[in-house]
């Protein structure tokens, strides 16, 4: 075809002409003086970029001038902008060179500032005029009071980026020590998951670098935050942000990659969100001591005593041990140590299949019920009904379910809306009064954010008339 095409531009300048209209419209022109027969340099001219030289066959295979290709590229990043800003930052086209180069933006809040086009999309806005606030109690810039104790400029140049200076500022206020000093600094994501294990027999060092039996794999996806280990085990683990790993930064299948690359390489893999760690640090502190086998109390699901739970009892105790928090719509039982708590699953009935369905499984923090799962999947199954349950694999593998007979159904790539800060259901932000559902998440600024996977595990109904229990 290329051949044909050659002997075609020898012949003929009226079909370059025609190629032209069909491929560019009226855009682009050739100027017929400059035309050499064959793949030769020629003078072409855009309409309004005006003219540049370049082969024949590139302007014939789509080419455009690179004033016109860069422009597309601004308009793409201005896009990105009003959704990241809402509008508040816009981008001077004429100083834009590419993504990893400076440009000039104009902010609503700081004024004109030159910042890396990269960074302003990361969500760094303001250059360092932001960082030039003054401190409302020592009248110092707020960065020399952050570096004076203890924090870096990076990692406050993410914080106030995400949260704002009076968030920074009304923080520091909170964490003032009885002498009127500070007693802490914002710390970044990874530091307050290492906040989390001090003064524990835990191993953690920060990794972020590439594990050996991953070498083969993709390199970002082998090179998780965090290696913790304790005798001979050993625990990968990854916390995500949650503005840098929604759908505008990571693609949709990210985590789950991730995941199995680690399976697939027989490591123990973890990940946790961002408000995870920062709101409930102490549940993601005991799912990983569990795992190691330092939990503080331990009890043998025998000795417990199984009865149901309250709704009231229930919802407050997987507020304070579920990273998920209550299940408003589902029954309860549990297992108890006299009056206390120990382990509590919830479960519903499916209304369209008749299955039972578990809703959620917490054990107290701190604290390790050996059988207990087991233990309260019997109770069910007095209700001679299939069981079906969902493994939230960013920390959980199914093997539990396996060993109490369950058999695997398949895995789902599940998501929720972020706005960067918080996670919230799906079923949040549909489609409604005659908008989209995108239409409406673009409005309240959310982003969808995946996880690793929804594994379905279900058990059938065992023939037990003495156990045919009505629900």
């Amino acid at each position: 075809m290329c051949y044909t095409l050659y002997m075609k531009l020898k012949l003929s300048l009226p079909y370059i002409q025609e190629q032209l209209v069909k491929i560019h419209g009226d855009l682009v022109t050739i100027i017929p003086e400059t035309f050499i027969p064959g793949n030769k340099y020629a003078t072409f001219v855009d309409k309004e970029f005006g003219p540049w030289r370049t082969r024949v066959l590139r302007v014939l295979s789509g080419v455009v001038c690179r004033k016109r290709g860069k422009r597309s590229l601004v308009t793409q990043v201005q896009e990105k902008l009003n959704i990241l800003y809402r509008g508040d930052v816009v981008i001077v086209p004429e100083s834009y060179k590419k993504v990893g180069a400076k440009a000039t933006f104009i902010d609503k809040e700081f004024g004109t500032y030159d910042a890396l086009v990269m960074n302003v999309l990361l969500g760094h806005r303001g250059g360092l005029k932001k960082y030039k606030h003054l401190h409302p109690v020592t009248n110092e810039p707020l960065i020399d009071f952050w570096q004076r104790f203890g924090g870096n400029k990076i990692t406050m140049q993410k914080v106030v980026s995400k949260y704002g200076v009076d968030f920074a500022i009304k923080y520091l206020e909170e964490n003032l020590d009885e002498t009127g000093k500070y007693k802490a600094y914002i710390s970044s994501l990874e530091s307050k998951f290492q906040e989390l294990f001090v003064g524990s027999v835990l191993q953690v060092e920060r990794w972020n670098k590439e594990v050996e039996e991953l070498k083969n794999t993709d390199n970002e996806r082998s090179r998780p935050d965090f290696k913790l280990g304790y005798k001979d085990k050993i625990l990968f683990i990854d916390v995500h942000g949650l503005f840098i790993h929604n759908e505008l930064y990571k693609d949709r299948k990210y985590h789950f990659d991730r995941r199995i690359a680690f399976e697939n390489a027989s490591l123990r893999y973890m990940q946790f969100y961002e408000d995870e760690i920062r709101f409930h640090g102490d549940i993601v502190k005991s799912i990983i001591l569990n795992f190691f086998g330092l939990s503080q109390y331990k009890f043998a699901a025998r000795k417990l005593i199984i009865k149901e739970v309250s709704n009231i009892e229930a919802n407050k105790f997987f507020t304070d041990n579920h990273l998920m928090g209550p299940h408003h719509t589902a029954r309860s039982v549990g297992l108890y140590d006299k009056d206390t708590l120990i382990s509590c699953l919830s479960y519903r009935s499916s209304f369209k299949t008749g299955a039972l369905e578990i809703s959620r499984f917490a054990t107290k923090l701190n604290t390790s019920c050996v059988g207990g799962f087991g233990k309260l999947v019997s109770y069910l199954r007095q209700f001679n009904k299939p069981i079906v349950s969902y493994c939230d694999l960013r920390y959980g593998t199914g093997k539990s379910y396996v060993a109490l007979g369950f058999k695997e159904f398949g895995t789902t790539l599940g998501w929720e809306w972020t706005d960067g800060v918080n996670r919230f259901n799906r079923t949040k932000c549909k489609a409604s009064n005659g908008k989209t559902e995108k239409e409406n998440a673009t409005e309240l600024h959310w982003h969808r954010i995946y996880d690793a996977g929804q594994r379905k595990y279900q058990i059938e109904a065992y023939i037990n008339e003495q156990k045919n229990i009505k629900i």
